[in-house]
């Protein structure tokens, strides 16, 4: 759990990210080039060796960077495999845990040690290893991602780097690593190699939102999408001649490519590239992917010259957000954060920011919200989430104003229940009890409410806003807190502009202000529904009807057609299961009624 101590100062962090490149990476792989990259880890004790439980390196210092050739240990027990080891389980050799010490005989003298986590503690595995001359260890876990790890009964004796890596990673490594010749990097890369010229996630210019509906971004005069990146000479020696280029295809298809002029960088420089504006004449529905590369003939690390990200256009589904999505717009998440586990907390928002200019003469209504959370550990059936649309009235212009909260309307929320666990971690797409009608160039705040200690909200740190909120000065993803008994806090930079909250909107937009009507049928009863239920209509609707029946994750349970006869209607729902269900009326002229019914027998 990230503490408010991080919320406080996420904005200096922000700023000193980019000045230190701790790093895992394969520089040299004959068995699979295409592996020549850095993977995720988690290093044993702290980064710049200030653990108290282990006493390895600080490996913020280029100095004690190492390098060298990936070995798995053998330990000198009995050859065999574990045939069950980790979820799911897996086979490896009995000799790769490292446990055994007295019949050990293998030479690690200037290797990287690469062990399977299981059998005895992560220090005494390492002193084993460190003991044959390893230079460092490799622990690959066998369930799920990297994990922190104990110093324990040896940690104080290991003065070598300890990293762990994930099982995914690990698999993927393993051949190569047993067929020999790869060669490993971990340490602080800015200072450490000659020529080395780099950007990071932080330092590339994206969109401002990961997904935006087309019918409010039409063109590129409406929506002009700006490239550029920070390059930053972290090598030894001066680098010319360096160019940086933007590549963007959309289905394959090259749209726009740019490069720059060939630049000079002095040792230490940092320079802004700029690589143009992209605003082609009309947008299309679907994504677009952006790569950039930094051009340097001689880099001796390559993993940090290439970066990519997409940006969508929504149509039928019409969904905005901020996070990534995936191909059927629901959005991705691979973390989940809470600030309420303990007393000090009554609960917090996770939110993302809206404003266009087009909203409101285009008729957008905002229907709905998707997201998903995680457990902490404990049964979280009769535990809720609230969705929340407020309209943001407080005035500035940008961050450098800065920003208030004071001035915050609640226009609409609406509550999950969970009745198990079942759906955790899964999307769920709740609607709001009215549809909410935009305005042209009006801040609003879409919100997930977390008030229980069971519960946390997914995030997606796969993407870094650092350098796009630096650049156009707008909010994107703040953090409400409550503590108990005081009044809300608000921090602008919620959990970091690397992690953005789990959530989308969907919106139902009508182009044309003379098909728009914002009159609702009126309540339909009895809510909740049994069998029969009656929905009583706007005045003066004729012809046909079409009703479309959603549940919370957004799948059709029900569709058929009517034909108005200046009666209410009588739907028969006794196909449906207990549950929140979202109504959509399509009449004949091609308007739009959505409304919110729950079946309860």
């Amino acid at each position: 759990m990230k503490t408010i101590l991080t919320l406080l100062f996420i904005l200096l962090l922000t700023i000193t990210k980019g000045y230190s490149q701790v790093a895992f990476q394969v520089i040299s792989n004959p068995c699979n080039p295409s592996l020549e990259q850095s993977f995720p880890f988690v290093c044993a004790g702290e980064l710049n060796g200030s653990g108290t439980d282990w006493n390895t390196p600080d490996m913020t210092n280029p100095s004690n960077a190492i390098q060298g050739e990936l070995v798995f240990v053998n330990d000198g027990s009995t050859p065999g495999v574990f045939t069950n080891i980790g979820t799911p389980p897996i086979s490896v050799e009995t000799t790769t845990d490292a446990c055994e010490n007295t019949l050990w005989t293998q030479d690690l003298t200037g290797k990287i040690a690469v062990i399977w986590r299981g059998g005895c503690e992560f220090s005494c595995k390492t002193e084993n290893a460190q003991s044959r001359g390893a230079i460092g260890v490799i622990i690959i876990n066998h369930t799920g991602e990297a994990t922190g790890m104990a110093g324990g009964t040896c940690g104080l004796n290991v003065t070598i780097p300890v990293i762990m890596i994930g099982r995914s990673d690990g698999e993927l490594l393993m051949n190569c690593i047993s067929s020999g010749g790869m060669i490993g990097f971990f340490g602080e890369i800015i200072g450490h190699f000659a020529n080395n010229l780099g950007s990071s996630k932080a330092e590339i210019l994206m969109t401002e939102n990961s997904a935006i509906p087309r019918d409010l971004a039409q063109n590129g005069t409406e929506y002009p999408v700006d490239f550029g990146l920070w390059v930053r000479n972290k090598g030894t020696d001066p680098q010319n001649g360096v160019s940086a280029s933007v590549n963007v295809t959309f289905n394959g298809n090259s749209v726009y490519s740019q490069t720059s002029s060939p630049i000079n960088f002095n040792v230490l420089d940092t320079q802004y590239i700029d690589l143009g504006t992209f605003a082609p004449t009309s947008w299309n529905v679907g994504s677009y992917s952006v790569t950039y590369t930094i051009n340097n003939i001689d880099d001796q690390f390559l993993s940090d010259n290439t970066f990519s990200f997409e940006f969508k256009f929504t149509d039928n589904e019409a969904v905005y957000a901020k996070s990534r999505l995936d191909s059927f717009n629901q959005p991705i998440h691979n973390t989940a954060y809470s600030l309420n586990e303990g007393p000090i907390y009554d609960n917090f928002e996770s939110c993302i920011v809206f404003k266009n200019e087009f909203a409101g003469s285009r008729n957008a209504l905002v229907t709905g919200m998707t997201f998903s959370s995680s457990p902490t550990g404990f049964s979280i059936a009769n535990q809720y989430i609230e969705i929340r649309a407020y309209q943001w009235n407080d005035v500035f212009t940008n961050i450098n104003s800065p920003e208030t909260y004071n001035s915050l309307l609640l226009l609409d929320s609406s509550i999950y229940i969970y009745s198990d666990n079942t759906l955790i971690d899964s999307n769920i797409f709740l609607t709001f009890n009215t549809p909410i009608a935009l305005q042209n160039n009006q801040r609003y705040l879409f919100c997930v409410l977390n008030p229980h200690d069971s519960l946390r909200t997914s995030y997606n740190t796969q993407l870094d806003y650092t350098s796009t909120l630096n650049y156009y000065l707008q909010p994107i993803a703040p953090v409400k807190t409550l503590f108990s008994g005081q009044t809300p806090a608000w921090y602008s930079y919620g959990f970091g502009l690397d992690a953005i909250p789990a959530i989308s909107v969907t919106m139902d937009i009508t182009t044309n202000i003379n098909e728009a009507k914002v009159e609702t049928t009126s309540n339909p009863y009895p809510n909740p529904a049994t069998n029969l239920l009656t929905i009583p209509l706007r005045k003066h609707e004729t012809g046909n009807v079409k009703i479309e029946v959603f549940d919370v994750l957004g799948k059709i349970m029900l569709s058929e057609n009517q034909t108005l006869d200046n009666e209410p209607l009588k739907l028969n729902v006794a196909s449906i299961k207990n549950g929140n269900y979202l109504f959509k009326l399509t009449f004949s002229d091609g308007t739009s009624d959505v409304f919110k019914v729950s079946v309860n027998r």
